[in-house]
């Protein structure tokens, strides 16, 4: 009788862990797959937030941030392809709706996917002021891409994404300088850097 409900006992632990470890984080990304397709066909930032709360929503021990991830780099895509009378409306509220489901990621301050994500809302901020001409995102944009050098010195994507934010504004040629020489530091083979800065600084 023990040996039996021995049995059944680990036969109840060995399923709840194929649930737990397997099935619910293969349910999460297929809602996941599919509120990414389902975005791209959203009428309104209501439609979009919907679909996708309900795979962020879906409960999952991993694959939450991989999700986040995913949806935040369509969306981006998404405001950098709109019209700018679209964009003055619709562009802000997507960027309050990805500043908050990036939020528990950032206040990790730490991981490969905490500077992932810095990287990520300083390329969409930067897209949204690019689209609105709003400064305030651009501002937003140059403090997470600070925050990812602070964290990774060398990542790649969050120095060249901070050369172009400070090669888009005015009067910010000494910093696209500075940090078109850094690039040039660890790539030096990286010609069209090369030709801005040197052009830049032929105009002083």
């Amino acid at each position: 009788m023990i040996k039996r409900l021995i049995t059944i006992f680990g036969i109840i632990v060995v399923l709840a862990a194929l649930y737990v470890g397997a099935y619910l984080p293969y349910r999460k990304s297929q809602l996941g797959i599919l509120a990414l397709y389902q975005i791209r066909q959203a009428k309104s930032v209501a439609e979009i937030e919907d679909r996708t709360n309900i795979a962020l929503n879906y409960f999952s021990p991993i694959g939450q941030e991989e999700i986040t991830s995913f949806i935040t780099d369509t969306l981006t895509v998404i405001i950098s392809r709109l019209d700018k009378t679209s964009a003055v409306q619709v562009a802000p509220q997507l960027a309050d709706y990805l500043e908050t489901i990036n939020e528990s990621i950032i206040k990790k301050e730490k991981g490969f996917n905490f500077t992932k994500a810095l990287y990520a809302l300083g390329k969409m901020n930067y897209f949204v002021w690019i689209q609105t001409n709003n400064t305030d995102f651009a501002a937003k944009s140059e403090n997470y891409y600070q925050k990812c050098l602070k964290e990774s010195p060398r990542r790649v994507e969050c120095l060249y994404g901070l050369f172009e934010l400070y090669g888009k504004q005015k009067n910010r040629s000494n910093n696209t300088i500075k940090v078109g020489e850094e690039i040039l530091f660890y790539w030096p083979t990286d010609t069209e850097v090369i030709k801005i800065v040197n052009e830049l600084k032929n105009k002083f």
